[in-house]
């Protein structure tokens, strides 16, 4: 078996790749995630414990490349700019990468390199941030209800104190 067995289906699937509508090819491109863990451990213990705080947000780093068209001799400038002014632009926007497909994202980092022995071309590494929504946080049923247990337990040492305090006036009287 050879990788010719597999087909061609995965070519016919590639999207142009673009980001707020500026095109560009890609070299290479890769995506991230996973959870946020926060880790407790205790001194003098040899136990711990691992909180899961949810996803993570997914991060894109793509290497991408602009070259002079030989077909309709496009210039690579006007495309260069495009997408550094839209790498530049405020807010999310949509990232369409060729196999990964599309993701609305923020612009992390980027950078534009050119080579004086490469003329019409240049390469961009972009690093995006998943966008994700933005929800209000959702009370903690467990903090609630030890902030109401605490709250309580305040409330009857309060009451005791009080009533042990009359019970001895009575007594020295």
């Amino acid at each position: 078996m050879s990788i010719s067995d597999f087909g061609e289906r995965w070519r016919q699937d590639l999207q142009p790749a673009s980001f707020r509508g500026a095109g560009f090819k890609v070299e290479t491109g890769s995506r991230s995630g996973g959870r946020r863990l926060v880790p407790f451990e205790y001194p003098k213990q040899d136990v711990g414990f691992v909180e899961d705080l949810g996803r993570r947000l997914k991060r894109y780093r793509v290497q991408g490349y602009i070259v002079q068209n030989q077909v309709d001799m496009k210039d690579y400038q006007s495309a260069r700019d495009m997408l550094g002014a839209a790498l530049e632009a405020d807010g999310s926007a949509l990232l369409v990468h060729p196999t990964m497909g599309q993701a609305t994202v923020y612009v992390e980092h980027y950078n534009i390199v050119e080579h004086k022995m490469k003329g019409g071309f240049c390469e961009f590494e972009m690093d995006f941030i998943e966008a994700g929504t933005q929800t209000p946080a959702t009370p903690n049923p467990v903090a609630s209800v030890a902030a109401v247990a605490k709250s309580t337990l305040t409330t009857l040492q309060t009451t005791k104190t009080l009533e042990a305090g009359q019970i001895a006036s009575k007594t020295v009287a």
